[in-house]
């Protein structure tokens, strides 16, 4: 399998024999890996945060109802 340059970009082949153009920028795409896993840990973050709000609100209004039987 050979490879020929494109030009104007270092990172780009054409493969010879599919003449599928290729990206060979390694480091770049362990970047967008890495931003992908933090924004997929992130949303979870997000997820479990808005799960937690849910649940005080609850407990409050648990709470709210057991004191207005309690002032009665």
């Amino acid at each position: 399998m050979s490879y020929i340059k494109v030009e104007n970009n270092p990172y780009l082949v054409r493969d010879s024999n599919s003449q599928a153009i290729l990206n060979t920028n390694i480091e770049g795409l362990k970047g967008y890996k890495k931003d992908r896993e933090n924004r997929i840990k992130m949303s979870k973050l997000i997820d479990e945060h808005d799960d937690l709000c849910k649940k005080v609100d609850n407990i409050m209004n648990v709470l709210n109802v057991i004191l207005e039987k309690m002032e009665k």
